[in-house]
């Protein structure tokens, strides 16, 4: 994310992306071999890159000489938060140890994935994006507090549903969701 913030050394940034794709490809292998150990050591390893992007971004937001993208930051790491959750009990269902809670398991997993870590990334984006394509100033309405408002709210309800789907509770579930 742009902040006017110094880049990150190559070496940071290609070790976490590095991780990701090692990752991805070890879990994807595991996956279709039937190789737990392998999907597990995948999975774990895409879970600490997705780790390393939060302190990353962290790093970023802290050493910025603007705030202006602050908001959209805060989000990236709130998403990464859910993103490595979700991850992580993809990682408990594909290892076959979710039991008997395999389907509240999977449900968390996907809003966590979905709404958690795509949905956010694409909430906090958006604002900039749009000015950026219309080639416009950001609404006078997107304010830092506006936005952050609105993206705390998005993450509480993605948690909520999450939450109601762990527990199986789908009227908590759907609360979040709505």
């Amino acid at each position: 994310p742009g902040a006017s913030a110094p880049a990150r050394r190559p070496a940071v940034a290609g070790g976490q992306r590095g991780g990701l794709a090692a990752g991805a490809v070890g879990r994807a292998v595991g996956h279709e071999t039937d190789r737990k150990f392998l999907f597990a050591a995948g999975g774990a390893t895409v879970v600490v890159a997705m780790v390393a992007l939060g302190f990353i971004v962290i790093r970023i937001l802290r050493q910025a000489v603007t705030d202006r993208f602050a908001p959209a930051i805060e989000a990236y790491v709130a998403a990464v938060v859910a993103g490595a959750v979700g991850m992580s009990l993809g990682i408990v269902l594909g290892v076959g140890r979710g039991g008997s809670r395999n389907v509240e398991i999977r449900g968390a997993h996907l809003v966590l994935n979905v709404f958690g870590l795509v949905g956010l990334v694409i909430a906090a984006t958006l604002p900039y994006f749009a000015a950026t394509q219309v080639r416009s100033k950001m609404s006078s309405r997107a304010t830092p507090t506006t936005m952050r408002i609105t993206f705390f709210v998005l993450a509480a309800a993605t948690a909520v549903a999450a939450s109601g789907q762990i527990l199986d509770r789908s009227g908590v579930a759907a609360g979040g969701l709505i």
